[in-house]
């Protein structure tokens, strides 16, 4: 955790100062503030005050945090990523602006009790009438990669649910679209399970709990029982969010428990082979197992999975925490 709440995560200075890393290569020009973990760092904080953690100053961070984030989204087209050594024309990712992205700014912002107003007006633009959200629009011209995160899909959960149950949008389009997400995905099912979707497959799981509604949580344990046999390990982030909604749905009775009070330490145990001795969380192994590319959103995920699995193992978790969900 004091890795998460050090200066290395959370620029303390310069231009950038209160804009959160999204992770660390070996290449210093590949560094990025990243918003969207931004964002989550905003839930991050706002989660650890809620469980009364005992130290992190963390009013002044959130105010940093949302600083930053004030200036950033003064531009009428906000980097999805700013690179400390400027601009990077490689990547892809900054010719589109992202709806989900955005979403995320816009709950840690409402979960923190920062002004919002600035990200709202830039969501205002994806909201396509009664059919929910644009997932990305082109904002410079160039190519740009075949993603799931540039098309609508069922993560879009998560968006949805940021935004009608962290807090009220003013805008009625941004509240509008977001039930229009949760009409068309409220019985959907994961077509596949190739090992690149794991992770927007479980965003969508993430929204199911953010809403705490019985329909929905019974429709995300279905959708965990056919994740979960997929899910072998490859990288931090998904171990740690199928670890911690695993432990949620688990906790409220929504999983068979003795298959899963199995599975959770398993679940628990790899997690905790991502992480140094130092605190810092990897986000996977190359070819020859060693551990690479320190990840922050990585370890937010993780602490928050292992603090709910510690809670899950002495019967002391239960699903008014998904209110906390990073």
């Amino acid at each position: 955790m004091s890795w998460l709440l050090s200066g290395e995560v959370q620029l303390a200075a310069g231009p950038e100062a209160g804009g959160v890393f999204g992770w660390f290569d070996a290449d210093p020009a590949s560094r990025f503030v990243y918003p969207e973990t931004t964002g989550y760092y905003l839930t991050f904080l706002s989660f650890l005050r809620a469980q009364k953690w005992p130290a992190g100053d963390f009013g002044s961070r959130a105010r940093r945090a949302a600083a930053w984030i004030a200036r950033w989204s003064a531009d009428a087209a906000p980097p999805a990523r700013v690179y400390l050594a400027g601009p990077q024309t490689h990547d892809w990712r900054n010719r589109l602006a992202f709806s989900f992205d955005l979403g995320m700014i816009w709950r840690g912002l409402a979960m923190a009790r920062q002004p919002c107003s600035t990200i709202e007006r830039l969501l205002a633009r994806f909201p396509v009438a009664g059919a929910g959200f644009l997932a990305a629009m082109p904002i410079q011209s160039g190519p740009v990669a075949q993603s799931w995160s540039a098309q609508p899909g069922a993560f879009q959960l998560k968006l949805a649910a940021a935004l009608l149950h962290s807090g009220v949008p003013a805008d009625p389009a941004l509240r509008q679209a977001a039930e229009a997400v949760f009409a068309q995905y409220r019985h959907w099912d994961p077509p596949d399970c190739r090992r690149d979707l794991l992770h927007p497959y479980l965003y969508a799981v993430e929204g199911a709990l953010l809403t705490r509604d019985h329909r929905l949580l019974r429709q995300a344990a279905s959708w965990i029982a056919k994740l979960a046999p997929h899910v072998d390990g490859s990288r931090s982030d998904v171990l740690a969010q199928l670890l911690r909604s695993a432990c949620l749905l688990d906790a409220a009775g929504y999983l068979p428990h003795r298959e899963w009070s199995a599975r959770l330490p398993e679940l628990a145990e790899a997690l905790c082979g991502y992480c140094a001795p130092d605190g810092r969380m990897y986000f996977r192994r190359d070819s020859l197992g060693r551990l690479e590319h320190v990840n922050v959103w990585s370890g937010m995920f993780a602490a928050q999975a292992l603090m709910w699995f510690s809670q899950w193992r002495a019967s002391a978790l239960g699903i008014e925490a998904a209110a906390w969900l990073v």
